[in-house]
């Protein structure tokens, strides 16, 4: 079982890893779509920013996911949550909740460069209080009870997944 510290270092090394993607977009892609009906690279960026603040909302048992009837969250849990941490991967053509959408237009490089790294360390903060208060699980309104090493490493498995949609990535993603 992955230990906190382990997800913790494995959640910053996807982030960098983003980042680092982020930064080789060719500016004449920053605004374009990847493909017909996808987001742009600016919006995949911002999808990240926003599933960090989601994220970190959740350590803090303030999320901004709409919930899910209590009796259903160990269906969820069984179907999504462990089959992603099973495969490292996420199903593929899964659609987002409307809550993580990123906004139609596509913000200036730096500006969501340092969107990301606010969302990263309120994440970090998060997960330290949590640590300092000597809680491991969270109760999040979709997924049920789970450790925060399980949703530290969901959350870096996404980041790896949309790392692999930028553009001149160079990202051939291996979990």
């Amino acid at each position: 079982m992955l230990t906190l510290d382990a997800a913790l270092l494995e959640n910053m090394q996807a982030y960098e890893r983003f980042v680092a993607a982020v930064k080789r977009v060719p500016g004449g892609a920053w605004a374009t779509p990847v493909a017909p009906g996808k987001w742009t690279p600016a919006q995949i960026a911002e999808h990240i920013a926003i599933s960090f603040d989601i994220a970190t909302g959740a350590l803090k048992g303030e999320s901004g996911i709409p919930g899910m009837p209590r009796l259903v969250r160990p269906l969820i849990r069984a179907l999504f949550f462990r089959r992603i941490l099973k495969t490292k991967t996420f199903p593929r053509n899964a659609k987002s909740p409307k809550v993580f959408h990123p906004s139609e237009t596509s913000a200036p490089l730096t500006q969501t460069l340092d969107r990301l790294a606010r969302a990263s360390a309120g994440l970090d903060a998060a997960v330290a209080a949590l640590r300092q208060s000597g809680e491991t699980t969270i109760e999040h309104p979709v997924f049920g009870t789970i450790p925060v090493e399980k949703y530290l490493e969901l959350n870096a498995i996404h980041t790896r997944h949309h790392m692999g949609q930028l553009p001149a990535s160079g990202a051939a993603i291996s979990a």
